[in-house]
């Protein structure tokens, strides 16, 4: 059941794609960027262990 749910998803997640364009170097960027977004905040999490955005208890 889950396979044919990542394959629909999948198959929509294309078509939608192909039809804005194609997957240009604007969206190729944007995704570059959201990566290494994502990885620097992880690392940072990961070495300081602290965030000021979430109330943690001690």
């Amino acid at each position: 059941m889950k396979n044919i749910i990542e394959i629909i998803l999948g198959g929509i997640g294309g078509l939608v794609v192909t039809l804005c364009g194609g997957f240009d170097i604007a969206l190729r960027t944007l995704l570059v960027f959201m990566v290494i977004d994502y990885v620097m905040g992880m690392t940072v999490a990961g070495i300081f262990h602290k965030s000021k955005k979430v109330n943690m208890v001690p």
